[in-house]
């Protein structure tokens, strides 16, 4: 199948409202809000050493999230907080993607792992609802999206996923289970779109391959790609 072949064929999809989005950072570049990149430089460089700094010049952004948290911090997460907040803390320079994105009506679920506001800032308030924890889901409106944002925001520094910590309390559904029901049944009855992800991404891979396997788990089936 040609590539002008897929996208008519998604197009179509797309119009008869069987496809959800899933997205990440990259979407948010154009407004110039931070990449992964950038919040693994500015952890980098609030790390006390010279020595620690080349030692974790490499790390994967849960890796040296974890390792300041657990050796610079002594195990709170309250100064990674605040660095990570101060980063997210800027004026949009274009939303233009945003904008065209909140002009098509027949996406209603938009789930997405970055930590900005610029998903929801693009839709009027009465369009859309914001869906971090479970309690969201149980006062959920009957708006015409709903945007999941399932690594939370600076909204609710306590749900916020980064560390590999995180990510493994994640994996343990410890919290917030109704809302990742809602993932999963998703993933199930609609084809999925990623934006803004790169293949490298070993997190959001991982991700996929669990919510696969949780489906498996449930349905007993293998869900399409």
């Amino acid at each position: 199948m040609s590539k002008e072949t897929q996208i008519e064929h998604l197009i179509k999809l797309i119009r008869k409202e069987k496809v959800s989005l899933f997205i990440g950072a990259g979407f948010s570049l154009e407004a110039q809000a931070p990449s992964v990149w950038d919040l693994q430089q500015a952890i980098l460089n609030e790390l006390p050493s010279e020595e620690m700094k080349k030692e974790h010049t490499e790390d994967t952004l849960d890796e040296i999230s974890q390792f300041f948290v657990d050796e610079v911090c002594e195990g709170s997460k309250a100064e990674l907080m605040d660095l990570l907040q101060t980063q997210f803390d800027f004026e949009p320079v274009c939303m233009d993607d945003h904008h065209a994105l909140a002009q098509i009506p027949h996406f209603h679920n938009i789930f997405t792992t970055n930590y900005d506001t610029l998903l929801e800032d693009s839709y009027p308030k009465n369009e859309r609802e914001v869906i971090r924890k479970d309690d969201d889901i149980v006062s959920v409106e009957n708006k015409q999206v709903r945007i999941f944002k399932i690594h939370g925001d600076f909204t609710n520094q306590d749900f916020i996923v980064i560390t590999k910590q995180d990510y493994e309390d994640l994996k343990k559904q410890n919290s917030n289970p109704l809302v990742w029901n809602e993932v999963k049944s998703e993933f199930t009855k609609k084809h999925i779109v990623f934006i803004g992800y790169s293949l490298s991404d070993e997190n959001i891979i991982n991700m996929i391959k669990y919510i696969s396997e949780l489906i498996t788990k449930t349905t007993g089936r293998i869900p399409d790609s």
